[in-house]
Parts: C-alpha cells; sequence; structure tokens
C-alpha cells in the first residue's frame, strides 16, 4: 500500500514539475503547457497589460503586434457588432472596450469567455487555452452616441505577448 502512495506521490511531483516548466505532460497528453490564464484573464488584468498579475510571462513585445480586432467603423447607439480578433497562432486573449471619457462601454453578447471589469460582460477573454487561429464575439455598442476604442492583449505562449493597437469605432445615429 505504501508503495502505491508513493508513486501517486511521485507523479503528481513530475506532472507539477512538467506544468511549471512548460515540459510536456508524460503519455501524450494534449493539455497545453505554458498558459499563464487557461480559463481566461483574471480580474486584476483589467488594467490590460499582460503581466498585470502573473509572473508566468514576460511584458509585451516590444515590435508590433500582428494581431489584429476588426469591427465596423461606424454603429448605431444599442447595435450588436461582429469583432473578429486573428493574425496568427494565439492561446490567450483580452478585450476591452472604453468611451471618449474612458469608461467601460457596451457589453460582450457572445464571447468565449467573459470578465467583468468595471460592469458586466465589458470584457471578453478565453475560456482554454487551446490554440486559436481568430475569435469572434458579439458585442452591443452603449446607447448614448461617443467614440469607443478597443484595446486587447493576446498571449501566443509562455513568453510572447502582445499589446494590440487600439481600434476605435463611432457610435453614431445613422
Amino acid at each position: 500500500m505504501e508503495d502505491i502512495t508513493m508513486k501517486r506521490c511521485l507523479l503528481v511531483l513530475v506532472v507539477f514539475y512538467q506544468l511549471s516548466t512548460g515540459s510536456s505532460l508524460p503519455m501524450g497528453s494534449s493539455f497545453p503547457t505554458g498558459s499563464s490564464f487557461p480559463t481566461g484573464f483574471p480580474i486584476e488584468s483589467c488594467q490590460m497589460s499582460p503581466a498585470q498579475s502573473s509572473n508566468f510571462i514576460k511584458p509585451a513585445q516590444e515590435n508590433p503586434s500582428p494581431f489584429s480586432l476588426q469591427a465596423p467603423a461606424a454603429v448605431n447607439p444599442g447595435q450588436e457588432i461582429k469583432l473578429r480578433l486573428s493574425g496568427g497562432i494565439f492561446r490567450e486573449f483580452l478585450v476591452r472596450a472604453y468611451d471618449s471619457k474612458g469608461n467601460s462601454a457596451g457589453t460582450f453578447t457572445r464571447a468565449p469567455n467573459y470578465l467583468s471589469c468595471d460592469n458586466k460582460k465589458d470584457s471578453a477573454t478565453n475560456a482554454t487555452p487551446l490554440k486559436k487561429y481568430d475569435v469572434e464575439m458579439l458585442w452591443r455598442a452603449p446607447n448614448y452616441i461617443t467614440s469607443v476604442t478597443f484595446r486587447s492583449v493576446v498571449i501566443v505562449d509562455y513568453n510572447t505577448a502582445y499589446m494590440n493597437n487600439p481600434f476605435t469605432i463611432k457610435i453614431k445615429k445613422q
């Protein structure tokens, strides 16, 4: 009985070591390693910094991000639009929208996972750390006229994170 317990403890230590060092798991497991926020960014990340709440990744890359967020240039107040984040293979992301006064604006109505920074579902994030090529989200514009700037962070792997260029749209009567 003690031999089985010792083997289990050893296995737990090996798996913990492999997870913490980013090496692959035993027996061909497909669980992704090197992930900082496997079920989405934590609430501490609302300030939009990839290293805000984790010592597991380096600061954002200084070279230009290959990732971008696409959306219509102008929408009506209260209109729901599709946002698309793409630009290469990535594992994790965080998208937030700010009005012209710097307040959270609008609501994500469909996303892999949500984060409520200032308001309910005002941010979208990943639900798993599996590889992604693009992510489509639905976002509802605020019910007032303003400009809205989307900011996003993308984590490619343990060592690579990007702060993407802000993307601004107009909320106006069309």
